[in-house]
């Protein structure tokens, strides 16, 4: 999941609740990171990019909660970015 998604994800959400937040990309990336990382998921700063594992689809739900157009985001699958994934529990298996 790139950041980019989730921090304008969370802002559309604080924003359709009537709660709109100041906190900047690097804060939120800062504090949900032992969340995720708890529920199994890894961190990478700029070494991966999402490629297939990105489902465009994820984007309509900004169109759900952006209801002010101000947090839409096109995400371009081919650049490294910082992100979260989820290892196949598969991955780290040797033959």
């Amino acid at each position: 999941m790139p950041i980019v998604f989730l921090f304008k994800h969370f802002q559309a959400t604080s924003d359709y609740e009537n709660n709109p937040q100041k906190m900047k990309q690097q804060t939120f990336t800062r504090r949900i990171k032992p969340l995720l990382e708890a529920k199994g998921y890894v961190y990478s700063k700029k070494n991966l990019a999402p490629l297939t594992y990105w489902n465009s689809s994820d984007e309509k739900l900004l169109e759900k909660y952006d209801i002010n157009y101000k947090y839409r985001v096109k995400v371009d699958i081919t650049k490294y970015q910082p992100l979260f994934e989820k290892p196949q529990d598969n991955q780290n298996e040797t033959d």
